[in-house]
């Protein structure tokens, strides 16, 4: 609930009090993706200064950027590059933030990964379709 709603206070409070960073719910979410779907950038940076693991996957392969780039967070996904987040992570299905961007029509955080070095040579986006 801190992740969805930014909530930097509830969060330090759980995390103080043994909270883990990296704790997963019953659908394999992490606190850092839930930051990430929200673009709750107080949370992440908070979360990540903690511990948590910037390229750790749920049980699809998405990895908090995946997330970011579908929900267009581009604070969040600006942060977890800057702390080393893989721009082309695969998911299960071999698929890059930057095609979630592209599928999602999320410009802005399309345009980040590709100043940041995302690969954009033989992106196959008819999945789209």
């Amino acid at each position: 609930v801190a992740a969805r709603y930014n909530s930097l206070d509830v969060a330090r409070l759980l995390i103080d009090r043994g909270a883990e960073v990296d704790a997963r719910n019953k659908f394999d979410s992490t606190s850092l993706q839930f930051a990430a779907r929200y673009n709750s950038l107080d949370v992440a940076r908070l979360l990540i200064d903690r511990g948590a693991k910037v390229d750790v996957r749920d049980k699809t392969g998405f990895t908090s950027l995946h997330v970011a780039a579908r929900y267009n967070s581009l604070d969040v996904a600006r942060l977890l590059i800057d702390r080393g987040a893989e721009v082309d992570a695969l998911d299960e299905d071999g698929f890059t933030p930057l095609q979630f961007a592209a599928a999602a029509n999320k410009l802005d955080v399309a345009r980040l990964l590709i100043e940041d070095g995302a690969n954009t040579d033989g992106i196959d986006l008819s999945w789209m379709k």
